[in-house]
C-alpha cells in the first residue's frame, strides 16, 4: 500500500492501544474492585 496508508493504519492502532490503556485506567480508578474484560 502507500506510505500514507501505512501510517494512517498505523496512527489508527496507536490510537486503539491508547484508548485501551485509558479504559483501563479510568476502570481501575474508579472502580478498583472491577477490573473490565
Amino acid at each position: 500500500g502507500c506510505p500514507a496508508c501505512t501510517a494512517i493504519r498505523e496512527i489508527k492502532s496507536m490510537l486503539d492501544v491508547l484508548l485501551f490503556i485509558e479504559s483501563i485506567l479510568a476502570g481501575d480508578s474508579q472502580q478498583p474492585k472491577q477490573k473490565p474484560k
